[in-house]
């Protein structure tokens, strides 16, 4: 160590220059703050170069015992922004890109060292910067180093420290206090360099890690915090190219590093959902994927075992694949195995079964296999008027009670009420969309399956079918045309007390609107959570119109499907000298052709066209 003492003269000449005031001496310090010593107590005073490795650190009170730098590289405070260096090199430069980094060609998918893909160069594995591309352990000394990935996640992690985007001595950036000791850190937010311009300083920090991208070898695992309203408090890892100018803020070289990272929080969810549903229905046999999110992501084992809480409602194997057995409640318990004790869990319910089938319909409906009150497909089961839950023996007028809706709630929908909250009448366009008049979707066929008649109605996409029996209508005391014609009700009104249902006899196969009071079979469908809107496939008009001058003729559109959702179709000329349009009515005007096109108002690419031509 090198040094300049000055003693004897000097304290002499401070102590006599002193010994008339208060005989101590009084440091300054660049912070406005003074420390006193009294004169008796010194005995020299020198100055001394600050040798490499030689900087103050903080002690944060976090698990690992990491210490981190007050101050970044490059700089002598604090506050000050340092030098910026791209990822892997140890000198600031005047142009950070591609073109200008030392371990590429010139371009992203020329790398030369540190790759784990193939796609940007020879691979050689090396995820965490050597010391000799530390630019901390460069400029530092072997006492330091560039932290690594889950060094930064713990300094930022909820459970150990608080962060504040703020301002220290006029400079903006972010805070971070241990709640273990009160110690501080401050991160200037130094910006960052693309290209040969600094960016953002004053507003963004960006901070890298000596840790590669495990996604990509293009990119480092990098600390990015700003003032924004989404971050306000907060800082994130993001990911840049590793050519960008960023700040180092070091780390104290740890000879044997921490080795324990522990889980903190799992969180276990549908595996196809991010709806944050914490539990799942499901019938006997049927499966759920579960998936545990485990946190924090640096954790040294992030292994897990999964559980029951009761085996005979549902099993799960050791990826998280539900199956339900039998009808009841029970737990998912998911464990973590590095001695945390942390745990996650999710609720399975397990229902009374009742099979459906996949028809492959647009909608997605699911129709129940069988009616309600029926045992097998072929069984006609229970007979109920519109909006009644329970059978009786006098299906007339005078025993009926119109429940006054356009369509059924659940307490008077004979699916729900009788199978529980899966399942429900189908409504109009289920029921359009089942008996498939214009022959998109099914094929549909009068049969007799197992001794019973009726009609089996196959998918064409998959090849699924589900068969309605013949189950007659009861009316009155009576049921009649057993084995020769059906009628299943669905949940939506028609008009006055009568409501659409299928419909349906030896020869045809539709829907039609009943009387309420009619006794009926139903066939439930599964209740969907978002109801599907039926758009409209494709419009029709005749392909040519010959009208008089001054005479008019109306062009309705063959809408496709017929049941389809629309705002409305508009009608428009292409010569108004020719035809003009109001409504669907067009009004001859003068000699010639012209094109009629009709469209959908909300949806410009479902049109028709039909060529009017006008005789003099």
């Amino acid at each position: 160590m090198k040094a300049r003492t000055f003693i004897a003269a000097l304290l002499l000449m401070v102590a006599g220059v002193q010994s008339a005031l208060a005989q101590r001496v009084v440091i300054h310090l660049s912070d406005n703050h003074k420390v006193r010593y009294s004169l008796a107590r010194v005995d020299s005073i020198s100055f001394e170069e600050l040798e490499v490795g030689d900087y103050d650190f903080v002690d944060m009170g976090l698990p690992s015992g990491t210490l981190w730098a007050d101050h970044n590289v490059g700089a002598d405070n604090p506050e000050e922004n340092g030098a910026h260096y791209a990822w892997g090199e140890t000198e600031p430069k005047d142009e950070y890109s591609w073109a200008t980094y030392k371990y590429c060609n010139g371009t992203y998918d020329t790398l030369t060292k540190y790759c784990i893909h193939s796609g940007y160069g020879p691979v050689d594995n090396i995820t965490e910067l050597e010391a000799e591309d530390d630019a901390a352990s460069a400029n530092w000394g072997n006492g330091w180093q560039t932290p690594s990935y889950p060094q930064l996640n713990e300094l930022l992690c909820g459970a150990y420290t608080l962060i504040e985007y703020t301002t220290q001595k006029g400079i903006s950036g972010l805070k971070v206090t241990s709640k273990a000791n009160g110690n501080t850190l401050f991160f200037p937010a130094a910006g960052y360099y693309d290209g040969t311009e600094l960016q953002q300083a004053g507003v963004l920090g960006w901070y890298m890690s000596r840790t590669l991208f495990k996604y990509s070898s293009t990119y480092s695992e990098d600390m990015y915090f700003s003032p924004s309203s989404t971050s306000l408090g907060t800082a994130q890892t993001t990911y840049v190219g590793r050519y960008w100018g960023k700040s180092v803020r070091p780390v104290r070289y740890q000879d044997d590093p921490y080795d324990d990272w522990k889980v903190t929080k799992i969180i276990v969810e549908k595996g196809v959902s991010s709806s944050g549903d914490k539990d799942v229905i499901l019938a006997p046999g049927e499966t759920e994927e579960l998936v545990a999110s485990v946190y924090p992501e640096y954790a040294k084992n992030r292994a897990v075992t999964w559980e029951s809480s009761d085996e005979a409602v549902a099993t799960v194997t050791s990826d998280g694949l539900v199956t339900a057995v039998g009808i009841g409640v029970c737990s998912i318990i998911v464990r973590a195995t590095d001695g945390s004790g942390v745990t996650g869990e999710f609720t399975i319910t397990v229902i009374d079964p009742h099979p459906y089938v996949d028809l492959g319909l647009p909608s997605g409906t699911l129709w129940a296999t069988m009616n309600i009150g029926a045992e097998s497909p072929e069984q006609y089961g229970t007979y109920f008027a519109w909006g009644e839950t329970s059978p009786k023996t006098n299906y007339a007028l005078s025993t009926y009670t119109n429940p006054g809706v356009e369509e059924l709630p659940a307490n008077k929908d004979a699916a729900t009420v009788n199978w529980g909250e899966l399942w429900q009448m189908p409504c109009r366009e289920q029921i359009q969309e089942l008996v498939d008049e214009e022959g998109l979707y099914v094929t549909k066929q009068w049969t007799t399956q197992n001794g019973v008649n009726g009609w089996k109605i196959t998918s064409k996409s998959n090849g699924n079918s589900i068969f309605l029996p013949a189950a007659g209508l009861f009316r009155d005391e009576a049921i009649t045309g057993k084995g020769e014609r059906g009628g299943y009700w669905g949940r939506t009104l028609d008009m006055d007390s009568y409501a659409w249902c299928i419909y349906f006899n030896t020869g045809y196969c539709g829907y039609n609107s009943m009387s309420g009071a009619t006794g009926m079979t139903v066939r439930p469908v599964r209740v969907q959570e978002e109801p599907y809107t039926w758009p409209v496939l494709r419009l029709e008009l005749p392909a040519t119109l010959e009208i008089n001058e001054g005479e008019s003729a109306y062009l309705s559109p063959l809408i496709i499907p017929n049941y389809a959702h629309y705002d409305d179709i508009v009608l428009e000329s292409s010569d108004e000298s020719v035809a003009t349009v109001s409504g669907y009515e067009v009004t001859a005007v003068g000699s010639g052709t012209c094109t009629i096109t009709c469209r959908l108002t909300n949806d410009s690419s479902i049109f028709a066209e039909c060529q009017v031509t006008v005789q003099p």
